[in-house]
């Protein structure tokens, strides 16, 4: 739990720390593609299944997708949300990035900060201020001119470093052309493999990482308590499918059409929400209505965990009992082996605290974009 927490509190920092321009350009669709003679001259936000970047960015670059090549150079800044993310163009801004795979093979100018399973940085790769990284394995093999900060399982650095280095990982390997002209600091169970030819400038401090206690989770009062909101879901999900079925069936089709897109958007309205309802409730006038908004919010996130789990549970029951395509189908199933699904998903150790956050965001974005997609057919009609 410590270790998902750290990583949030991380991810949220790669997130709040941007300062957006005036003027935003988006691209969505399931396949989005910037041409290499095309110039953006305000802020991208592309959002999709295959994103390629091949174009000029004069703004910040927001990437929402599954696989994503950035190959063009951009100005600003780079925000990024994906499985697999790689990007070969040269960056003048930040990058910060959360995804499965990170591939970088070029520099920047600036500060790199990403969050992933398998993180890569080629020879080829330059940064041009500070490193701050979470993973499970990492490889360094470029140069960094300023600091290096990270925690991981798996750490392999063979590039150049030219001031401190600061991890804490399961294993830690210094490549021979490994060169640390700072202070090397560590926390690991065991001492760095220094492999020859590596050179370190300064001092070299180690500290052996403490024994962490398991925590005994799954006991009987685990299980209740997941029945208890497995059950919770189940009552809420049949009184407002039944009373609200086409709603519930129009936010449904605009997850599935555009999951990716809806993430990207969920993740910022998810963050932007709490900041706007702190500065109704610092206006003092505004406290009636940002406890309004307060309430609205928590159940647009528990709905949102709803409606994904039930695309879940028609996905899946597709595939088992394949249902007539005229029939009206009934949700109540779906709904309930979807629900049964998340919670586990949501019960596995570290992984199970991001499934939930992906939920949400997918599930919350889908909620918002359909109602300002009924807003523009009413303003439209009027």
């Amino acid at each position: 739990m410590k270790k998902a927490i750290f990583l949030f509190i991380f991810f949220c920092f790669l997130l709040f720390s941007h300062s957006p321009a005036q003027a935003i350009v988006q691209k969505k669709g399931e396949n989005v593609y910037v041409n290499s003679n095309e110039i953006i001259e305000d802020d991208l936000i592309a959002a999709g299944e295959t994103i390629e970047i091949n174009g000029l960015i004069k703004g910040d670059l927001f990437v929402f997708g599954q696989i994503i090549t950035i190959n063009g150079s951009v100005e600003g800044d780079i925000i990024g949300f994906g499985q697999q993310i790689t990007i070969n163009g040269n960056v003048n801004g930040n990058i910060r990035i959360f995804s499965q795979t990170i591939k970088f093979n070029n520099q920047t100018d600036k500060n790199i900060n990403v969050c992933g399973q398998n993180i890569f940085f080629s020879e080829k790769s330059a940064i041009g201020k500070n490193l701050l990284f979470a993973g499970e394995n990492i490889e360094i093999n470029g140069k960094t001119n300023g600091n290096i900060y990270g925690k991981g399982e798996k750490i392999s650095l063979g590039g150049e470093v030219n001031k401190t280095t600061n991890l804490n990982a399961t294993s830690l390997v210094l490549q021979p052309n490994a060169i640390i002209k700072g202070d090397l600091h560590y926390i690991a169970p065991q001492k760095a493999k220094i492999q020859s030819g590596a050179q370190i400038s300064g001092k070299t401090f180690y500290k052996i990482s403490p024994f962490e206690k398991k925590e005994k989770k799954y006991t009987v009062a685990f299980f209740f308590w997941k029945l208890v909101f497995l059950f919770g879901f189940l009552i809420i999900g049949l009184i407002f499918t039944s009373l609200f079925r086409k709603k519930t069936l129009e936010i449904i089709e605009q997850i599935k059409k555009t999951p990716w897109k809806n993430l990207g958007f969920g993740i910022i309205y998810f963050l932007i929400t709490p900041i706007i309802l702190l500065l109704l409730i610092a206006l003092l006038i505004g406290i009636p209505l940002a406890l309004i908004g307060i309430c609205l919010y928590f159940i647009l996130l528990y709905l949102s965990q709803l409606f994904v789990g039930i695309i879940i549970g028609i996905e899946i029951d597709k595939k088992i009992r394949k249902p007539k395509e005229n029939k009206e189908q009934n949700l109540i199933w779906p709904m309930s082996l979807g629900m049964i699904i998340l919670i586990i998903l949501f019960s596995i150790p570290y992984l199970g605290f991001f499934f939930k956050l992906i939920t949400i965001w997918i599930g919350l974005g889908g909620i918002i974009e359909n109602v300002k997609i009924k807003m523009q057919k009413i303003k439209i009609t009027n």
